[in-house]
């Protein structure tokens, strides 16, 4: 670390001072970045400065040594001063506070404020000449685009000078019936002239005439065409889910014989002579004694 040019006769300056010295001196962005930062530690009078090395290089984005090196800058030029060093082992920075050294106009280039303001002037009044050419070359562009895009009446590449063919009245007819198309010869094969499908066969084949209108799909020829025969509810027998013989089978269809009912309940006796709802046995009925 370069040593420290901190003397007594330096004057202490304060905060709004001593930032104004810095935003106008010509130092690089960086280094000012570490001033500013440095004077957000100081009070209004520009004293009680307790930042260290590592909280500098923290806030600025800086290596260590990097942040060690614009402190030692600092206090070479008469910007900032050491007041007090601090104990380390305790974790206590040094202190320092801002100051406008005798080497400050020697060291760093300072521009004056009426330069400041004027260096200022020169920056808006550029943005302002290149605010205005780029305003006056807008209309101009705009009338070169207009030029290039097409006008609405070129029919290049328009759909509307080049009406789709509508079709025939007899093909409007003929659309989309494939028994007038030309067709293969009628194979014998059942499985195949079905054209279903099934089999693994292709159901593109078949049978249809041409040129002949098939039936309709309610056609019906007799009744016998229905998927079932009719039969008269009211006389129809069909056989009892109860009435089985000994091996399990459904016996014929016959009429329903009247069964045992239990004495107790009147509940018509399961096949095995047990009453459902009341669980009892019927007795057997005896013969009276002669």
């Amino acid at each position: 670390m370069a040593a420290s040019t901190d003397t007594g006769d330096d004057v202490g300056a304060k905060q709004g001072e001593w930032n104004d010295v810095v935003r106008r001196a010509r130092i690089g962005r960086e280094k000012k970045l570490a001033m500013l930062m440095l004077s957000s530690y100081a009070n209004s009078d520009g004293t009680s400065i307790y930042c260290g090395v590592a909280r500098l290089a923290v806030d600025c984005g800086v290596s260590y040594r990097t942040a060690g090196r614009y402190l030692a800058w600092a206090r070479e030029v008469t910007l900032l001063q050491m007041v007090k060093r601090g104990n380390h082992r305790k974790g206590r920075s040094d202190e320092y506070r801002l100051i406008l050294g005798h080497l400050v106009n020697e060291k760093v280039t300072i521009p004056d404020p009426d330069a400041y303001r004027k260096l200022v002037g020169e920056i808006a009044s550029a943005n302002r000449a290149d605010s205005k050419r780029r305003q006056s070359a807008l209309p101009d562009q705009d009338d070169q685009d207009d030029a290039e895009e097409p006008s609405s009446t070129d029919t290049i590449d328009d759909r509307r000078s080049e009406p789709a063919p509508q079709p025939q009245q007899a093909d409007l007819r003929t659309q989309g019936d494939r028994r007038s198309a030309s067709r293969p010869d009628a194979s014998t094969d059942t499985q195949t002239s079905v054209g279903t499908g099934f089999y693994g066969h292709s159901d593109t084949v078949s049978t249809d005439t041409p040129d002949v209108r098939p039936p309709s799909i309610d056609h019906r020829t007799s009744s016998t065409d229905l998927p079932w025969a009719k039969t008269d509810l009211r006389s129809a027998r069909y056989p009892s889910a109860r009435a089985s013989d000994g091996d399990g089978q459904k016996q014929s269809s016959t009429r329903r014989k009247p069964q045992a009912a239990c004495n107790r309940c009147g509940t018509v006796l399961d096949p095995d002579g047990t009453c459902f709802t009341c669980h009892a046995v019927p007795r057997p009925r005896t013969s009276p004694a002669s």
